[in-house]
């Protein structure tokens, strides 16, 4: 018994590393994207603008071996006239060769002044100097303007306080022509500044909505662009990703290729899906040269085959979410950009949308359809749905999302019997409650 358990120990170790491996692969293909989109050890310019205490523009003057800047505009921390830069805080840059030029204009990611008066550049980046010589992409074909103006386009962004204000902001930014804008609209979306004072979930579901307007931009002419873009619509519905990320396997540039790779298996894993082809392919990693063309494409021929499977049943589950999604648009805070967000789902799917403002599931036939493997989503929709009903001004409105979650709550009991019982006996009961009343008023 005792090497039983041992040797259970010792696999359930050893699966516990493999998938902790696994992750550690995963994280690194997504970062693989800075090498591209910006130089060795560089940070995403949101990241930059979060983390910088003051952010100015102006024109380098070297003095006695000090550096001192003559600043001519100020996008974040205090306003002053002149920085005298901190030696030792350039040291740490030495190796990646950040040097200033007596006369040049560059714009500056610093940290807070010291109590010797001297400001060290931002710790740990070689971009805390704008423009950097040599830079790649994007960044490297935009003049200071340009750069300066999404500067101060990103810090307006982080600085929003109202989220629906933040998602206009960054939707406006996606749909922006110019090339460094959107890119820098994209990351922004995925950054620890823009998540700021959102729980997990919301985030989650933010996201989702930011990722809608993402799909054009995987037919943008810059791998860049369509490489983020690619990163943003793994938080989409499965069924937007998988529809939209698999062609996106034999992108031209291989870091959109690896991206497209990330995404299709988060959305295969969410579906539940096993097939050994896939879980073997999963090991493999996407040439630099191309190599694998013919591997890339029969794996594409693979994905589809194993999507088929499961494609009517997460097709019904993403389009009831997107229906309740549009319902509660007329009232969220980020109301506007939700309902966008679905209607554009809609769209890619091909799926005809529902009058704004109707119902998504009134019946419960329709509900008693409904998959979903988590009982907390059959009950966090319910739940949804009763904060609606609370909100709502018609009576006859109010009935109609109570229906609505009563099926839910009914629904999760019947699948789940012992998943929280005295919870869900309790909201059946409360919503049985409030319709008996409501009828008198609303029908």
């Amino acid at each position: 018994m005792t090497t039983l358990r041992l040797s259970t120990l010792r696999f359930s170790t050893i699966r516990r590393f493999a998938l902790h491996a696994h992750l550690v692969l995963l994280l690194l293909l997504l970062g693989a994207g800075r090498c591209f989109a910006f130089s060795k050890g560089g940070q995403m310019l949101p990241e930059l603008v979060a983390k910088s205490a003051q952010i100015v523009r102006g024109v380098v003057h070297l003095n006695s071996g000090a550096t001192t800047i003559a600043v001519t505009q100020t996008f974040k921390g205090d306003v002053n006239t002149t920085i005298r830069l901190n030696p030792k805080s350039m040291d740490s840059f030495r190796e990646n060769e950040i040097k200033f030029a007596e006369g040049e204009e560059c714009l500056l990611f610093l940290q807070a002044p010291g109590t010797n008066g001297l400001t060290p550049l931002l710790s740990y980046s070689e971009d805390a100097k704008w423009p950097k010589p040599e830079r790649p992409g994007i960044q490297g074909r935009a003049d200071l303007a340009k750069l300066a103006e999404v500067v101060a386009s990103t810090q307006t962004l982080l600085s929003l306080p109202d989220l629906e204000q933040r998602l206009q902001a960054i939707v406006a930014m996606l749909r922006s022509t110019d090339d460094l804008t959107v890119l820098v609209g994209l990351q922004a979306a995925k950054t620890p500044g823009f998540r700021k004072g959102l729980a997990v979930n919301q985030y989650a579901s933010v996201t989702r909505t930011i990722a809608a307007f993402a799909l054009p931009l995987l037919q943008n002419g810059d791998h860049e662009i369509r490489g983020y873009a690619i990163i943003l619509l793994s938080s989409a519905p499965d069924s937007v990703t998988m529809k939209a990320i698999i062609p996106m396997l034999n992108d031209p540039h291989v870091w959109c290729r690896r991206q497209a790779k990330v995404a299709v298996l988060g959305a295969i894993n969410n579906s539940k899906i096993v097939d050994p082809a896939i879980d073997e392919w999963r090991q493999r990693r996407i040439q630099l040269d191309g190599s694998d063309e013919t591997d890339l494409l029969e794996m594409k021929a693979k994905l589809e085959q194993a999507w088929e499977a499961k494609r009517t049943q997460c097709l019904e589950k993403d389009v009831k979410r997107l229906d309740i999604q549009r319902l509660q648009a007329n009232k969220a805070d980020h109301s506007r950009v939700a309902g966008e967000a679905a209607d554009a789902y809609f769209q890619f799917l091909g799926v005809p949308r529902k009058p704004s403002g109707s119902s998504p599931m009134v019946t419960e036939p329709v509900l008693s359809e409904m998959e979903f493997d988590d009982p907390k989503d059959g009950y966090s929709q319910g739940f949804l749905l009763m904060r609606e009903a609370e909100k709502a001004t018609d009576p006859v409105e109010s009935i109609r999302h109570l229906e609505a979650a009563l099926a839910y709550f009914r629904e999760v009991k019947k699948r789940f019997p012992d998943w929280k019982k005295s919870m869900i006996d309790g909201r059946i009961q409360k919503t049985e409650e409030l319709l008996g009343v409501l009828p008198k008023i609303g029908r």
